[in-house]
């Protein structure tokens, strides 16, 4: 959001609306402009508690300035020392709901200084860098001790393999590995780990706890995964030329995100997910065929990206509740389909993306757009031939090729809100 200056009138104005509208309308400004909202006294004591109920613990305080319009800011909290944070606390008696620190010194002061902080949080958050020379057994009895239950926890760049016990709901693991990842309690893992090629990380099964439900693993290599049940989200992206993937079944499992580019796990029954909402497929170069997405019937958005187009894959009686279809990439290998193959949908399909600069040429009439189609998105397609013909539900419409030919009776859809065409040549006829 920009605001090019601090209008008065403007902020006197909010102040005669309710209080939990005024909040929520702060909760939408520049972090590093609430602080100038202070000295407008109707509205002063919901700005302080805007600016108290998430901050960020730092000793390194820099704020945007408004001539640049506070354009510049993209704090995602309030960025306070802890002294200024215990003044804040102590004029205004309002403890933050959630905060987020750096470094285990900070989180000693606090416990030395201002017990009640940690208490009085509904969601403590803590970030820490192995290269700190921390002792990190050291560190994570200090938290198991002082009975510090974390929303979530980073870890960046231990060396050594740690021991985490149960004391976060979320944990974020960079270059950080953990002799076991089934952590009691835990609801959200995210794994990124890039090891250089003479280590070994990617001997590794891993195994997680039966209370996980999101789980992202990001590596060069990777043996094998168990996956538990209680899945609902599901992001593997590696260069793995072989994955063991391990699982009874994940019946709640809504969103699963693959970047595979040397195996196929979708064909051969390994993720087995009968209620599965969206996939999001990203270099999955070693998968010709897609029959095995058909298996999931309840799939509502499909992005296919850096693939091969999934020719035969879309039919009357396949993907029946799909609503979004997204193709991003050059599908050089199979562009000579593009000409003579029907390009058909699934018919409850609203939402259509094409986005290629290489996929092939088109014939317009091959195209078969399904009546619910409300957008559609064609971007550095060539049509060679036919009329490009445009359904009446239309909403939403941006095309960019070379060139377009309409038929001589052609009519904007009648519910088009958006309609923008680019092309070299543009010809009725």
């Amino acid at each position: 959001m920009t605001i090019e200056t601090i209008d008065i009138d403007l902020f006197l104005g909010i102040a005669k609306l309710h209080p939990n509208v005024i909040a929520q309308i702060f909760g939408y400004l520049p972090k590093c402009l609430l602080p100038h909202l202070l000295y407008f006294p109707p509205i002063r004591e919901i700005a302080a508690s805007v600016i108290l109920s998430d901050v960020e613990i730092t000793e390194d305080v820099e704020r945007h300035m408004w001539f640049d319009g506070f354009r510049s800011c993209q704090c995602l909290r309030f960025n306070i020392k802890l002294d200024n944070l215990k003044q804040g606390i102590a004029q205004w008696n309002i403890y933050p709901h959630t905060f987020h620190m750096e470094h285990v010194e900070q989180f000693e002061r606090v416990l030395d200084t201002l017990p009640k902080l940690i208490t009085a949080a509904s969601s403590i958050n803590g970030t820490f860098y192995g290269k700190e020379g921390l002792d990190s057994k050291a560190m994570l009895n200090f938290f198991l001790d002082s009975n510090i239950m974390f929303d979530s926890i980073e870890l960046l760049k231990f060396e050594d393999t740690l021991t985490l016990p149960s004391i976060a709901r979320n944990v974020a693991l960079h270059r950080t590995a953990l002799d076991s990842y089934t952590i009691y309690g835990m609801k959200k893992l995210d794994i990124k780990i890039i090891p250089d090629d003479d280590d070994d990380e990617g001997t590794q099964i891993f195994t997680f706890p039966a209370s996980l439900e999101d789980l992202q693993i990001k590596t060069r290599l990777l043996t094998g995964v168990i996956l538990p049940p209680t899945l609902r989200r599901l992001c593997l992206v590696t260069h793995s030329k072989q994955i063991e993937i391990s699982s009874e079944g994940m019946p709640i499992l809504e969103y699963l995100s693959l970047e595979l580019p040397c195996i196929d796990v979708l064909n051969n029954n390994q993720i087995i997910a009968p209620n599965l909402k969206t996939l999001h497929l990203k270099k999955c170069l070693s998968m010709r065929g897609y029959n095995g997405l058909k298996k999931f019937q309840h799939l509502k958005h499909l992005t296919i990206d850096s693939s091969v187009y999934p020719f035969y894959l879309f039919d009357q009686n396949s993907l029946l509740e799909l609503e979004s279809f997204e193709y991003i990439g050059n599908d050089l290998q199979n562009s000579q389909y593009f000409l003579k193959s029907l390009l058909i949908f699934p018919p409850n399909l609203k939402h259509l993306s094409i986005k290629s600069a290489g996929l092939g040429d088109l014939d317009s009439s091959t195209l078969v757009l399904t009546p619910p189609l409300t957008r559609l998105v064609l971007l550095n397609v060539s049509f060679k031939t036919g009329y490009c013909h445009l359904d009446e539900n239309l909403q939403y419409i941006h095309i960019i090729t070379s060139d377009l030919t309409f038929h001589s009776s052609f009519r904007i859809p009648p519910r088009a809100e958006v309609l923008d065409l680019a092309a070299k040549n543009i010809v009725t006829g």
